[in-house]
């Protein structure tokens, strides 16, 4: 009865932030991906059932005083709007449902589902990191481009070589890139196995690679426009440059897992 209660208030609350979140996921091209994220966490949550039905069921009211104050924070942030702060308090209130029914084994079971929808949550300041990426990516790729041969030079979001300028605006800023790739390294690294703080370096090495995978991006751009004229080098850029990207950043995380001596473990998935 007082489960249902809460689930029941629980749904009322973040009524407002669920609308929200869709909202941004429909609207923001940073967050296209935001579906997903609760999909994956759902099907992680599902694919945890074997595991959790063999643990001992072990209630704690702890449980209940967690739920009681995510959902107390979420009604102070709808109250002013602050929808990112309600929102960010979903995953507590879940993680207080399944203490307050199962336990802390349970819970210990599912933390990764819980926290990884964090990621579905739209960042207040994306706006100011996208304008500086787009400086240090203009910066980055004259410096690589110089590197491979190509006289270039940056003024702000523009990388000038003979005979071409280029603008490096926001959708080229790698914002994009790196919100993805924090959604995607973050299952690679949870697929792995190795040591706890090797896999947080390689988690906080996921915003760094994307800078740099995406600075070579615009570099290899610079390239191609000068070797071969600046309709060429926009043409690879629309097809062929944003697969390398990816590509490199994925090898980038792999090699760090070889390099802290992480190993795939497909039993993370079952």
């Amino acid at each position: 009865m007082l489960a249902g209660i809460a689930i029941a208030a629980g749904l009322a609350v973040f009524f407002q932030p669920l609308a929200w979140l869709v909202g941004a996921w429909l609207s923001d091209p940073y967050y296209s991906h935001g579906f997903l994220v609760p999909v994956i966490a759902a099907f992680l949550v599902w694919r945890a059932k074997g595991r959790l039905a063999l643990l001992p069921a072990a209630p704690s009211r702890i449980g209940l005083a967690l739920l009681a104050l995510a959902l107390l924070l979420a009604v102070a942030a709808i109250s002013r709007q602050a929808y990112f702060a309600a929102s960010l308090s979903l995953p507590f209130a879940l993680a207080g449902v399944v203490l307050y029914l199962k336990g802390w084994a349970s819970l210990h079971a599912l933390l990764f589902p819980f926290a990884y929808l964090v990621l579905m949550i739209p960042l207040p300041f994306v706006g100011d990191l996208a304008l500086r990426l787009q400086a240090w990516t203009s910066t980055l790729s004259a410096l690589a481009a110089n590197l491979a041969g190509v006289p270039a030079q940056a003024d702000g979001s523009t990388v000038s070589i003979p005979r071409a300028d280029f603008v490096v605006g926001l959708a080229c800023s790698g914002l994009s890139s790196i919100i993805a790739l924090l959604a995607l390294g973050t299952l690679l690294v949870f697929s792995l196995q190795g040591r706890g703080w090797a896999k947080a370096i390689l988690v906080a090495s996921i915003f760094p690679i994307a800078v740099v995978s995406n600075g070579l991006r615009v570099a290899s751009l610079l390239w191609v426009a000068s070797r071969f004229g600046s309709e060429a080098g926009l043409r690879y850029h629309d097809t062929v440059a944003g697969f390398l990207s990816w590509g490199l950043a994925v090898a980038l995380l792999l090699l760090g897992s070889r390099l802290l001596r992480c190993r795939l473990d497909l039993a993370a998935w079952s």
